[in-house]
């Protein structure tokens, strides 16, 4: 995936946080079990967060990001792009949520070692790695709660 400009790889991840927060109202208005449904709104709210993270940022204020030039290369262990669909199962929901919390995980993580020299945004792109990862620890554990077991 190559980025053309700052304001590029600004867009995309905004795209990509508003993705994960439609995506986790939808679970959470689709699930009747109470304390599934206060996970996935829980993990909603965090996206709404990193969105406003990355929005607060505001790009032409800080020359060494608006001219830099981003490639992130795919690995083996970035997943490849699903798409959601209300038919999922339980437990296809749940892998649906890792896979897109990996997927940003990794995004951010490009983004952290693309972003060296400049601190700020290395801190940024950091914090938001560090999030995604925590929803991924999150999500991971449902695989035991028994709503996910039937």
């Amino acid at each position: 995936m190559v980025f053309v400009s700052a304001g590029d790889v600004i867009k995309y991840a905004l795209q990509q946080e508003e993705a994960a927060l439609s995506f986790y109202e939808t679970a959470a208005n689709a699930i009747k079990d109470a304390e599934i449904k206060k996970i996935l709104r829980t993990l909603a709210e965090e996206e709404l967060k990193h969105k406003k993270d990355l929005s607060d940022y505001e790009l032409g204020k800080n020359s060494s990001f608006d001219s830099l030039k981003y490639t992130i290369n795919q690995s083996k262990e970035h997943p490849k792009e699903i798409s959601y669909s209300l038919s999922f199962s339980k437990l296809e929901i749940l892998d649906y949520a890792i896979n897109t919390e990996k997927e940003s995980e990794f995004f951010y993580s490009s983004l952290a070692k693309a972003t060296e020299k400049n601190k700020d945004l290395r801190k940024l792109f950091l914090t938001l790695a560090a999030m995604e990862n925590e929803h991924i620890e999150k999500l991971t554990t449902l695989y035991n709660h028994p709503f996910f077991k039937t």
